[in-house]
């Protein structure tokens, strides 16, 4: 299972958050609310048949609607910030990558653009062995990645077993 999940899941989190300090006419809305509505799953399972979860944490600090002329809503923007865990089901061990990120959802278009340093994961005496920032523009309804610039570190299963020792 691709990570990329893990981003659908931040935006549709984000907009179950969003949605309750969204403010009318598409004003930014102050508040924090925390991540909600998403559960971890599986996105890799290792050689040995050892499973690693992900999860994630972290609040919407605000949100806003973007509206066209008619006053409908058409696209949200979010800025979050979210701890995402990588997590070795067996052993409970568990490595974190943090990210901020501008989540915006563009209905008309169909497309979810993040900016920002969405993903770093640092161990000591090693430095980052995951770094993923930038901008990327996904299909809103798929999560196929459409264009992409910045830093992006391998997510996979090799990735992920790997973190753990293990083989993928």
């Amino acid at each position: 299972m691709s990570i990329r999940r893990v981003t659908s899941g931040l935006a549709t989190a984000a907009i179950l958050a969003g949605t309750a300090i969204a403010t009318a006419g598409g004003a930014a809305a102050a508040g924090r609310e925390p991540i909600t509505g998403h559960e971890p799953f599986v996105i890799a399972t290792c050689a040995g048949g050892e499973e690693i979860w992900a999860g994630v944490e972290g609040y919407v600090n605000n949100t806003r609607e973007i509206l066209d002329a008619n006053g409908e809503v058409v696209g949200v923007v979010f800025n979050i910030n979210y701890t995402l865990s990588s997590t070795l089901g067996t052993t409970g061990e568990a490595f974190y990558a943090h990210g901020t990120a501008r989540l915006a959802l563009d209905f008309v278009a169909g497309t979810l653009t993040e900016t920002g340093n969405s993903r770093t994961m640092t161990k000591p005496g090693e430095g980052w062995v995951l770094k993923n920032a930038g901008r990327t523009v996904s299909d809103l309804w798929t999560g196929d990645v459409t264009w992409k610039a910045g830093p992006a570190s391998p997510e996979d299963a090799a990735f992920q077993c790997g973190q753990f020792g293990l083989e993928a």
